[in-house]
């Protein structure tokens, strides 16, 4: 008699360990295909020969915890200069790794202590326009990283892609952006004046009625001298 209580405590314990794997799988299964994004903001514009830019790294983390990010841009120095890089507005507020030129800035920075999630500023990056013409891209390099907190590992996507920048010699600014703080003001435009034509008096109106009368009168009586000869 004891032998089939055994079993059915063994089958019991069989049955509360599969409900306890299905239970966990779909967070496991979330938690591994979290993804989040570097981007640039704005990531478009066009810009004179010798003006100067600036561009904010943001990173999306979505709904996971992340702790550290790790921002590497890479830039034709032929095309734009680094003139800075500004992080006193970052939102993880520990400074690791800050340097910048010949085609290259690397930001890297950490949360000391609550994690952040979702979309968060990591710095702000200056440009210097240097070419005439072109299209300068900057990208995020293959060591970029946003690591989540929990596991410490990276959930970047791996999207490269930054920004894509048309220079000009001449011309205005223009650039789009998510971020509308970052946005110079357009200049406003000034209206032309509107000619509008003034109304005649009563004293033309009837001048003109009696200009057209005296017309008339001219070609009757030209037409009935024509018909008596």
């Amino acid at each position: 008699m004891s032998k089939p209580q055994v079993l059915i405590s063994n089958r019991s314990l069989w049955v509360m360990m599969m409900l306890m794997l299905l239970c966990s799988a779909p967070h496991a299964a979330q938690a591994e295909n979290a993804t989040g994004r570097l981007t640039l903001s704005p990531s478009t514009g066009s810009y004179v020969v010798g003006s100067t830019y600036t561009i904010a790294v943001t990173v999306d983390s979505g709904a996971a915890d992340v702790n550290a990010v790790q921002a590497d841009l890479i830039y034709n120095p032929a095309l734009l200069e680094l003139v800075g890089i500004d992080t006193r507005s970052s939102a993880f507020d520990r400074k690791a790794i800050e340097t910048g030129g010949d085609g290259k800035v690397s930001i890297v920075r950490t949360k000391q202590q609550t994690a952040l999630t979702g979309s968060q500023l990591v710095g702000s990056v200056t440009f210097k326009v240097l070419a005439k013409s072109g299209n300068a891209v900057i990208s995020f390099a293959p060591t970029s990283s946003i690591e989540e907190s929990t596991t410490n590992r990276t959930i970047w996507d791996t999207n490269q892609f930054g920004g894509r920048y048309t220079m000009k010699a001449i011309g205005p600014v223009t650039h789009s952006s998510t971020n509308p703080s970052l946005e110079t003001q357009p200049a406003k435009s000034v209206a032309e004046p509107k000619l509008t034509q003034k109304p005649l008096s009563t004293f033309d109106s009837n001048l003109l009625w009696y200009a057209a009368l005296m017309v008339l009168i001219f070609i009757f009586a030209a037409i009935r001298a024509t018909k008596s000869r």
